[in-house]
């Protein structure tokens, strides 16, 4: 996992979002 997708999940479960961004 791309250390910017990691923080994407960290900020879209904060918000409560359960968003999967693209995992490659």
């Amino acid at each position: 996992i791309n250390g910017i997708d990691f923080e994407e999940v960290k900020v879209n479960l904060a918000k409560g979002e359960h968003r999967r961004p693209e995992f490659k």
